[in-house]
């Protein structure tokens, strides 16, 4: 039996479905001591265009060219998946880069860091993280991975 909380006011619910109980909320910390996960469709999309030797490492909730979504950076390339809609979410790969074909990462303000690769560019846009801290992990990321990439970080 699942334990569940109906309420909406706690920040930390989500919300599943289970088809032989009706739609409930489930605590997630409760969801973590019983050593179960939930699943998150964007994630699951980044990581099926990756290699099979390729992980994700790290993923910030940010907007790319002002749709929003979440950028993931794996070993050997850095995925942007938008996500659409309220109640019935749909998610998207608007960008699918490798390290290779990632020119310059620059930071235009605090919250903002332009993105130039082989196809064009694009604004990346953060709302609670400051964007010098996911250049930093680009840089990191580009630096560890197995691909000899030259990418020019501009950061001030």
């Amino acid at each position: 039996m699942i334990r569940a909380l109906f309420y909406l006011g706690c920040r930390n619910t989500y919300y599943i479905r289970i088809y032989s109980i009706e739609e409930i909320f489930i605590d997630p910390f409760w969801l973590q001591l019983h050593g179960l996960e939930m699943s998150k469709p964007w994630y699951d999309m980044a990581s099926g265009k990756l290699d099979p030797s390729d992980t994700i490492q790290k993923t910030y909730s940010c907007s790319f060219d002002k749709k929003n979504g979440y950028l993931c950076l794996s070993n050997e390339k850095l995925l942007f998946v938008s996500s659409k809609g309220f109640l019935k979410k749909s998610y998207n790969v608007e960008l699918d880069v490798p390290y290779t074909d990632l020119k310059e990462v620059k930071l235009d303000s605090r919250y903002k860091m332009n993105l130039v690769h082989q196809a064009g560019e694009g604004l990346i846009e953060t709302s609670d993280l400051s964007a010098i801290t996911v250049l930093h992990a680009i840089q990191d990321l580009v630096k560890q991975s197995p691909t000899e990439a030259e990418v020019v970080f501009l950061d001030t």
